[in-house]
Parts: C-alpha cells; sequence; structure tokens
C-alpha cells in the first residue's frame, strides 16, 4: 500500500506549488482540472491510510483505532484550517504593502475584500487589487506545498507490507 501515499503526497506537493501560477485570468476549465487532481490526490491516501491502521491493529481494537484516527484527523483539519487561515491572513496583510495608496484607500485591505466590492473598482484598479489578493494565496500554496513534500518523505519511511485479508 505505500506506493499510494507517497504517489498522493508527491502529487499533492507539486499541484499545491504550481497553484501559485494562478492568477485572475487563469481559465476556470484549468482550476477544475487542477482541483480534481487535487481531489484524487488527497483521496489516494485517506482511505489506504485508514486500512493500513486497521489491519495493524489487533482485531478487538480495530474499532477504537478506527476512532483515534478519525478524531485525530477532525482536530488536524481543525488546526490545519486555523493555521492556513493565519498563513493567509499574514500574506494579505504583508501584499497590502505593496498596493497603490488609492487602490487600498478604495478597499481598506486585502483581507476585507469580497466581490461586492471587487466590482466596484475601475478596471486598472480592480487588476491591481486581485493581482494583491493572488499573491497572498501564494505563500499559503507554497506553505501546504512544503508541508505535503515532508509527508511524502514520511510516506517514503513506510514499510512496503501488503495489508493482510481478514474474513
Amino acid at each position: 500500500y505505500k506506493s499510494m501515499p507517497v504517489v498522493s503526497m508527491a502529487l499533492g506537493a507539486v499541484l499545491l506549488a504550481s497553484f501559485v501560477l494562478v492568477d485572475a485570468h487563469t481559465p476556470i476549465w484549468l482550476l477544475a482540472i487542477a482541483m480534481g487532481l487535487m481531489g484524487a490526490s488527497m483521496g489516494l491516501q485517506f482511505q489506504v491510510l485508514m486500512v493500513a491502521i486497521q489491519a495493524a491493529a489487533p482485531p478487538q481494537d480495530i474499532g477504537a483505532a478506527t476512532g483515534v484516527v478519525t478524531q485525530a484527523r477532525t482536530i488536524g483539519a481543525a488546526l490545519g484550517l486555523a493555521i492556513n487561515g493565519a498563513v493567509m491572513g499574514f500574506a494579505l496583510t504583508l501584499q497590502d504593502k505593496s498596493l497603490p495608496a488609492d487602490a487600498l484607500a478604495q478597499i481598506g485591505s486585502l483581507t476585507d475584500l469580497d466581490p461586492a466590492m471587487v466590482a466596484t473598482l475601475d478596471a486598472a484598479t480592480r487588476e491591481t487589487v486581485l493581482a494583491g489578493y493572488a499573491a497572498g494565496f501564494h505563500a499559503l500554496f507554497l506553505f501546504v506545498s512544503a508541508i505535503y513534500v515532508v509527508e511524502t518523505v514520511l510516506a517514503l519511511m513506510l514499510k512496503d507490507i501488503e495489508i493482510p485479508k481478514r474474513a
């Protein structure tokens, strides 16, 4: 089973790093393909690792092992979301400093940006603001891509064993 988490994490790292190339003019179809591949990347490892953990547990503890993994995923998702939000907020705040004063005066801050606000901007200011907003995501994508690289290395350290079949 080892190959699936390794491929999953490596693919995820590459995809997340490639999201740095996304800007306001990236075609939606290309984003849909990349996000679909990202979903496949995650799917390659979620269930495989759950089954591997269940197979490693004694039969009488499979339910407990499943519960612990599920709870760890829930806590990890909450912490990950909070950390990603902090990274994103920090990156957008840094991007505020690169915006022209007149654009910043119109929006207040990139952290407050919403579609209605963007719709009120003239074309040139909209381009500048959206470029700054997209650049704020770059730090987040690179941060998470680096985590995926670490996860790829950790997945490479897994023993490649066959998951036993139980009746």
